[in-house]
């Protein structure tokens, strides 16, 4: 196996794993959102759920534009 096939496993494996991560939180009833403010990574997808009242748990994936690309 090349350098080149290694890479490209690692990184079809990334995305799989990525994509997997996600379907998972929306099933868990996290929405998904676009930064628009920069708060985490502007124009990236922002994943969050209400809590309680004025809790709410978000989150990003900083590496999300790499791994898709």
């Amino acid at each position: 196996m090349t350098k080149a096939e290694i890479i490209k496993n690692q990184k079809e494996k990334q995305v799989e794993l990525c994509n997997e991560f996600i379907t998972f939180v929306k099933n868990e009833g996290f929405i998904e959102t676009i930064d628009k403010v920069g708060n985490f990574s502007t124009k990236m997808p922002l994943f969050y759920k209400k809590l309680s009242e004025n809790v709410f748990l978000a989150f990003n994936i900083p590496t999300f534009d790499n791994l898709k690309k």
